[in-house]
This record gives structure tokens, sequence and C-alpha cells, in this order.
């Protein structure tokens, strides 16, 4: 998170979005146990909360919970086999990325030009 000449984060929020967007985005591909799957399907609830209250340290608090269960953070445990994310907490995901990343567009920024496959 950058801060401003003052030394605060952005008071409208919109760095912690994309940041909350990219750690979203980052759990497509991952293979977990199922415990883990549990654990980034709060990490949503909280995102979800963040996103509906517009408290940007409710997103950073889930974003950060999500950046636990990236490989670096977690480990299956020998003999224990992963699997790919339940389609549903994809959609969930696909989701609120879309959410994050349009409620962090500055007021006038243009719309996407529908170029964007995603």
């Amino acid at each position: 998170m950058e801060l401003s000449e003052q030394g605060v984060a952005g008071a409208d929020g919109a760095e912690e979005r994309n940041d909350a967007a990219e750690a979203v985005a980052g759990i497509v591909g991952l293979v977990l146990t199922p415990m883990g799957w549990a654990r980034v399907g709060r990490a949503l609830d909280g995102l979800e909360s963040g996103l509906r209250s517009g408290d940007p340290d409710v997103l950073n608090a889930a974003a950060g919970q999500l950046e636990l269960v990236t490989p670096t953070r977690i480990r299956t445990r020998l003999g224990e086999e992963g699997e790919p994310a339940p389609p549903e907490l994809l959609e969930r995901a696909n989701r609120l990325v879309h959410a994050l990343r349009s409620e962090a567009r500055d007021p006038g920024e243009d719309e996407p030009d529908g170029d964007d496959p995603h």
C-alpha cells in the first residue's frame, strides 16, 4: 500500500480494493486441501463484507488471509492430496474481482471498451 505525502493511505480505499482483487485473482489455479479451500471461503466472506461496508481495513484483513493460502505459505502434508477450487468458490471469486475492480475505478475513468475477454 502506498502512502500519500502526509503518510496516510488513500481515503477512498481504491488501492485496498485493487490489492484485494489481486489477492482474489491469485487463488485461481491453486490446488489446496478441503481445509485450505474452507479458509479461502472464509476470506471471501470477509472481502464481501468489506466491500458491502466500504471499510478498507476489513478488505486488507481479508486479503491478508487470502495471501496466507498461497503456495509459498501453505503446503499439503505428505501423502495428503489437494484439489482444485470448487466451482462455486471460483464463481464467488470471479464476482468479487469484478466488483472490487469496478469499485476501485476512479469516477472519471472510462468504462472498459469490451476488448477484455474477462
